[in-house]
């Protein structure tokens, strides 16, 4: 696993300098006048705890457990991937449940329901290079890849089948279900190809699959496709279909961590607004955000320090056509809220903020922030608004 560098101390004169500026479009029929609420976003500090071991990855949720069940339950269970191998979930009012994983530290965690009986099954990849489902806090499978499990993803077809998709310390991404191998690509190959036709010496000193992201996209005839977005250290973003890589896109940089939704309103999309647009926001370890629209990637901002997280974050107050909140973290003491490309707001933690998840812990049809911190602290935010 990968040193992590921990600071105490708050950064300052962190300032937005190269912020994206706000072209009106001209009016049009297509254009609603309906004039868009304005919504600030307020977060307040919930729920905190501390552990024993380091922090390295969240999910909301927890697996199905008949014994666990408790409709009076103030929150939603919080999983959280500890550096000691054990995942440790939370639930407020509820003793905490530890799941031995036998492994290796836990790199990355995933909640799906593999067994597709309806139940929430824990699936977790560790140091080891192994990925193990447990049913109910039981094994169900185990399948060892070689290097540490660096990312975990869930592809769903339209006809209920699943993947399991894990990107590996050595490059290697590689698709499976509980039961059953479906692909694998070394990433390493494909980047190694690209640098040589573009006469570029190799970088072969960090392999590792940095972030993955599965995402419906419209090509150029509109017609939505699903690919898988990956990332290493070249300064590439691959597109991946069934195993195979169909298109690599140029960036400055590289990128530390995806997401997906609706950032940044341009004049195509404020004439004709598509619930389909999706916009991918590239997060880079040169502390610029990248915007990837229709297979084009801009900046968006920046923000003078590496990003290692970003996330889509949407107050259910918002209207259809606004656009998304961006939740951005990195080697600062701080969560940066902005939307449009510009800052609107920052979240001062203890430490520097090492994973998080955006999701309603406690049930009131409105998304909460948790974050996990290098001091080992895991707290929860609840949104609040100032209209």
């Amino acid at each position: 696993m990968e040193s992590k560098r921990t600071s105490t101390k708050k950064h300052k004169n962190q300032t937005n300098d190269h912020k994206s500026k706000t072209h009106s479009p001209p009016s049009s029929p297509y254009r609603s006048k309906k004039r868009l609420r304005t919504v600030l976003p307020a977060f307040k500090r919930t729920w905190i705890r501390t552990l024993n071991s380091s922090v390295n990855c969240l999910a909301v949720g927890a697996p199905s457990d008949d014994t666990q069940m408790d409709k009076k339950s103030l929150m939603v269970s919080v999983a959280v991937g500890t550096e000691s191998g054990k995942v440790i979930i939370f639930n407020e009012g509820k003793e905490d449940v530890v799941i031995e994983t036998k492994g290796g530290s836990i790199q990355s965690m995933l909640l799906f329901d593999v067994t597709r009986f309806g139940s929430t099954d824990l699936i977790v990849g560790d140091s080891h290079g192994t990925v193990t489902i447990f049913e109910k806090k039981q094994m169900l499978s185990k399948r060892n890849l070689g290097a540490a499990v660096r990312c975990l993803e869930i592809f769903q077809d339209a006809v209920g089948g699943y993947e399991i998709v894990a990107g590996d310390a050595s490059g290697v991404i590689s698709a499976f279900t509980a039961y059953k191998h479906m692909w694998r690509i070394k990433l390493t190959d494909e980047t190694d190809i690209l640098q040589q036709t573009a006469g570029v010496m190799k970088d072969t000193c960090d392999p590792r699959i940095r972030c993955m992201l599965f995402v419906s996209l419209l090509d150029h005839f509109n017609v939505e496709t699903d690919y898988l977005l990956a990332c290493d250290r070249s300064p590439y973003v691959h597109f991946i279909q069934g195993g195979q890589r169909v298109l690599s896109i140029e960036v400055p940089y590289t990128i530390n961590s995806m997401c997906t939704g609706y950032f940044r309103r341009d004049y195509r999309t404020l004439l004709f607004y598509d619930p389909r647009v999706r916009q991918v926001i590239l997060g880079g370890e040169n502390g610029y955000i990248y915007l990837l629209e229709r297979y084009q990637v801009t900046t968006l901002l920046k923000i003078d320090y590496p990003v290692l997280n970003v996330a889509r974050f949407r107050p259910n107050r918002l209207d259809s056509a606004e656009t998304d909140y961006l939740l951005c973290t990195g080697h600062f003491n701080e969560v940066r809220i902005y939307k449009d490309g510009q800052f609107i707001q920052g979240i001062t933690t203890e430490d520097w903020i090492y994973t998080l998840a955006v999701a309603d812990v406690d049930e009131d049809d409105q998304d909460e922030l948790v974050i996990g911190m290098m001091n080992n602290c895991v707290e929860i935010y609840k949104y609040d608004y100032v209209a």
